[in-house]
């Protein structure tokens, strides 16, 4: 399977590999090992005794360009290398402070939590580490990234929660707000944070920021960069900040909000100590139910046909897809129908309109359950997706549950990137 049909596998039912964001236990000891052949590579790095080689960079700048599906130039590569070391001292103080409050993660937790990653993408984990290999990068490089945003998570779980004592009136508070704001329009945002600690980096970062701008102006999927590129607690979720009234975001992005289109993406905006990227996904007026939010099951039939088939074999295709077709009634028949023209049926996770593709939003438009999209041709075969379910969109709602978990995960971001500072304030860090 070539990188480009993944690719374009994933951008179809946003199915991109999360590498940034996996919320589980945490880390394992041997993060904390440079190996011989890695240290020979040369140092770009040192982070209290930690070294980061050359190699390390490399490896990192090809796993954010393999999973961003971003098109390897030199400006690309310029901004994805000061991004990534960035990063990589991040993740060093990240696993050394798990390190000290002795967060551990076994190799078979590691495996399980690899597995996950490529059942929830529709692969195998061949398939993945195919992808990386093919393209130069190792999969200790996808490990690696992945312990160190396990071991944060476990490590900020374990500070902080218990900090944090929510009162009945905070929770009721913020309850009423939030029901009485259902009735203003709403955004469903994404976002792309690059930061600047000095006055002296603007100037980079901002022409880093114009640097992701093209390829996301270009059919480049939003929450790939944000994963790799994002310096915002909401990389590890596609840079997802959720659903927003005006007022909930800082005053430079609310000013913007109402400007935007349904899948724009913004120019780079300046806030305070960064450059904000930010895609409009979708809006709703005063929570009324909104088609586009509603969620649908989907399955995809394949059935292969080799891109240079003959006559003859394009022939017999068009007669098994035709009797797919007319003969289909519900995706639990779809799979015996399926299976006696020799194609593959697959049921999909069920997803929101509005997370697909624009081509297919408008073809599913109104169509309802048990319901068949036009046959597509691909490099190998012809796919038929079809609708098994749908539930409609009731409009806004919302919990006191919800809202409780709301407030405890802003306290925990928010202390999160105090305590990141604090550790970058007091570490040593020698660049080379």
């Amino acid at each position: 399977m070539t990188m480009r049909r993944l690719q374009q596998r994933y951008r179809m039912f946003g199915g991109l590999l999360c590498l940034a964001g996996l919320l589980l236990p945490a880390a394992d000891a041997a993060w904390a090992q440079t190996t011989q052949e890695q240290s020979t590579q040369g140092i770009v790095a040192v982070v209290n005794n930690s070294v980061i080689s050359d190699y390390d960079l490399q490896q990192r700048v090809g796993l954010a360009l393999v999973t961003s599906g971003l098109s390897r130039t030199p400006e690309i590569e310029a901004a994805l290398r000061s991004q990534a070391l960035n990063r990589l001292i991040d993740e060093r103080l990240k696993l050394q402070e798990a390190g000290r409050y002795n967060v551990s993660i076994g190799e078979q937790e590691l495996q399980g939590a690899l597995r996950q990653l490529a059942q929830d993408n529709n692969l195998t984990f061949t398939d993945i580490q195919q992808l990386l290999e093919s393209n130069g990068v190792t999969v200790d490089s996808l490990r690696t990234q992945i312990i160190a945003d396990i071991a944060w998570n476990r490590v900020l779980q374990g500070l902080f929660v218990p900090q944090i004592a929510l009162s009945q009136g905070e929770i009721e508070q913020a309850y009423t707000r939030a029901r009485d704001e259902l009735s203003q329009p709403q955004y469903l945002v994404a976002e792309i944070v690059l930061q600047f600690d000095d006055p002296a980096q603007e100037s980079e970062v901002r022409q880093n920021a114009y640097r992701l701008l093209e390829p996301l102006r270009s059919d480049t999927p939003f929450d790939p960069v944000a994963r790799q590129f994002s310096q915002s607690p909401t990389a590890a979720n596609g840079g997802r900040i959720g659903w927003v009234v005006a007022g909930q975001l800082p005053p430079e992005i609310d000013r913007l909000l109402p400007l935007l289109q349904r899948g724009e993406i913004s120019d780079p905006v300046r806030g305070d100590g960064v450059y904000y990227i930010i895609q409009l996904i979708d809006k709703n007026d005063g929570g009324a139910a909104n088609p586009r939010l509603d969620r649908v099951s989907l399955a995809r039939a394949f059935l292969p046909l080799a891109a240079d088939a003959g006559a003859d074999a394009v022939g017999l295709a068009n007669q098994q897809v035709q009797q797919f077709l007319s003969g289909f009634t519900d995706c639990v028949e779809g799979l015996l129908l399926a299976n006696s023209i020799g194609a593959d049926f697959q049921v999909l996770d069920a997803v929101t309109i509005s997370q697909l593709p624009p081509e297919l939003q408008n073809e599913i438009g109104p169509r309802g359950a048990n319901e068949l999209l036009s046959p597509r041709r691909t490099e190998d075969g012809v796919e038929i997706i079809a609708i098994c379910g749908r539930e409609q969109h009731r409009g806004a709602s919302i919990t006191r549950a919800d809202v409780e978990r709301g407030l405890m995960e802003r306290e925990v971001e928010l202390m999160g990137r105090r305590h990141l500072r604090a550790l970058r304030r007091q570490a040593l860090i020698e660049l080379r």
